[in-house]
């Protein structure tokens, strides 16, 4: 059983525009491969600048995405786990103060991450470029050496100490559009295991069913004890929302256990049961977000027209501005 698929839908066109900035990254560092043999050494410090401003205005852009993005998926994978609790409970949905608070702190854990991954582009290439500035560098790997054979030599240094988003303490070295969907996979699950675990606070849920991968535990992979189909206490659900990066656990609350022996003799949910109940949870958050969707976009549609008309009244002012002071033809 896994998240409803408004989850990754959520994060779906961001995850993609980081990856294809990721992809320009690396386009830019093959150019520079392509091109090293046949630059002389003025050539090749003024390419590396080029390089790192490139790299850095396109890390800037993958923080821009970001930053428009990360709270509206968190709130919507907040609002779903809320309703998916709710539904599951009988009742609707209510938010108050603390689901605000815990939605500003997972939007921001979630930026505070990506942001690292930007800042660690930035910092790697900064690296690369003042090691492939090096006077020792330079010569090991260029002086003598046909076009050929330095692209190869400097696509092998690249490879080993490149740009990078996250190097890990093992040495490896991750990239932009791996670690942003890592990232905001994973904090879309936690939000949306978040909502629901708030709700279950206000509705006295003391009792969580676990749907999970068959091999996953519950604290990791290596568990021996597995998440699917575990009937735990508040508690303890609570303290495991997610078993690792890009889990797609779902904690279902048991409304009708209130003990520990109650849990012992309960009856697992099917899992056409769940599907349904995520299915209406859905519908049902849809429904109560499409107002304020819409009022939003209304309001944006009036600061559009109101910015066309004033661009309007100033081109037409300025129109007429011109043709009194043109010179006849």
């Amino acid at each position: 059983m896994t998240q409803p698929d408004a989850i990754e839908e959520l994060t779906r066109a961001l995850r993609a525009d980081i990856d294809a900035i990721w992809q320009q990254i690396l386009d830019e560092q093959d150019r520079l491969i392509a091109q090293w043999g046949t630059l002389h050494r003025p050539q090749r410090l003024h390419r590396l600048t080029l390089l790192q401003a490139h790299i850095r205005a396109l890390a800037d852009s993958a923080d821009a995405l970001a930053a428009r993005a990360v709270a509206a998926a968190t709130r919507g994978a907040y609002e779903t786990g809320a309703w998916g609790t709710a539904i599951a409970a009988g009742t609707s949905a209510a938010f108050g103060a603390p689901d605000l608070d815990a939605i500003t702190h997972l939007a921001r854990d979630a930026m505070d991450n990506l942001l690292a991954a930007t800042q660690g582009v930035r910092e790697s290439t900064k690296q690369l470029v003042r090691t492939l500035t090096r006077d020792h560098v330079r010569s090991k790997l260029y002086t003598g050496k046909t076009a050929e054979q330095a692209a190869r030599e400097l696509a092998r240094a690249i490879d080993g100490q490149g740009v990078a988003a996250v190097v890990y303490r093992n040495g490896a070295r991750v990239g932009l559009g791996d670690y942003a969907d890592m990232v905001l996979r994973t904090k879309t699950a936690e939000a949306y295991q978040e909502g629901g675990f708030q709700q279950g606070r206000a509705l006295d849920i003391q009792w969580w069913e676990i749907f999970d991968g068959v091999g996953c535990g519950l604290d990791g992979h290596e568990d021996p004890n597995k998440a699917n189909g575990l009937i735990v206490p508040s508690d303890t659900a609570e303290r495991y929302p997610i078993s690792h990066p890009r889990c797609t656990r779902v904690t279902s609350p048991r409304p009708d256990i209130r003990t520990a022996s109650a849990a012992g003799r309960a009856e697992p949910t099917r899992p056409a049961e769940m599907r349904a109940i995520q299915e209406a949870a859905e519908k049902a958050r849809t429904a109560a977000t499409a107002p304020m969707v819409a009022r939003a976009r209304r309001a944006t549609a009036r600061v559009s027209r109101a910015a066309n008309l004033r661009a309007g009244t100033v081109a037409s002012a300025a129109q007429q501005r011109h043709m009194r002071l043109a010179p006849p033809a």
